[in-house]
Formats: C-alpha cells, structure tokens, sequence
C-alpha cells in the first residue's frame, strides 16, 4: 500500500541526531493530551512509517524535492554524512547529481551507497540524473 504514513503530507519522522527512525508523529490534528494532568503539554499520535489510515493525503511532489536529504532520506548515516561532504542539502539537488558526480566528488562513497541512495529516492518516485556518456 502506497498510502502509507511515510507518504502522507500530515507526518513527521522522528530523527535523534543523524539516526531517522522508523516512526513519526501524525500532525493531521492538533494535539491530545494523554492524562487530565495540568503538565501534560499534549501529543501528537506516534505512528510507524508503514502505519496507515483513512486521512492520508499525498505530498506534492514539488514539496518533497524541496526536503531536506539528511532529514528525508532513509540511508545509512554513512551515506548522509558522504552526501552532506558534497554540499547537496535538498532531494532536489540530489536528483540533478549522476551517480558518476557522487562518486567522483567523494572518494569514500562506495557502489553500495549509491545502491542504498537509489532505493531510497525510489520510494519517493525519484532518481539520479541519467549518466551522459
């Protein structure tokens, strides 16, 4: 199923650090407190990525080229930092680069994480810049 939290125009991936785990929060609604408790601040429902329900819209894909890749990108945190080491901030950026440019532009970033950013752009519907040869 296509219309999964990840997707959806409401979430949130929860990221410690440089570590984007595999849940998030759904801000479709405004927050809920959990107890009658005057220190509750209110949440946010924590879902999975691959969680779904019937309030799921798209999002546009012009907003998620404007993501950032170290926060929307699910590879390696090896992967991120190589990225980051070329200057590419946004998927917009990452998906004018051949990979050819990632490879050349740094020399630690090896074919498997071109396979790793390949599959994750993919589950965006996105892909490298075709190589011209």
């Amino acid at each position: 199923m296509d219309n999964r939290c990840d997707t959806c125009r409401w979430w949130e991936r929860t990221v410690f650090g440089d570590t984007h785990l595999s849940c998030g929060t759904c801000r479709r609604r405004s927050p809920r407190f959990r107890s009658q408790d005057e220190s509750d601040d209110g949440h946010w429902p924590d879902t999975n990525d691959s969680d779904w329900c019937g309030e799921w819209q798209a999002t546009e894909t012009a907003t998620v080229l404007d993501l950032r890749v170290m926060d929307n990108l699910d590879v390696s945190v090896r992967a991120r930092r190589y990225i980051r080491s070329l200057g590419v901030d946004t998927l917009a950026e990452l998906v004018e680069c051949t990979s050819a440019d990632l490879l050349d532009g740094c020399a630690k970033l090896k074919d498997s994480h071109i396979e790793e950013i390949i599959k994750a752009l993919a589950k965006h519907s996105l892909q490298l810049a075709p190589s011209t040869q």
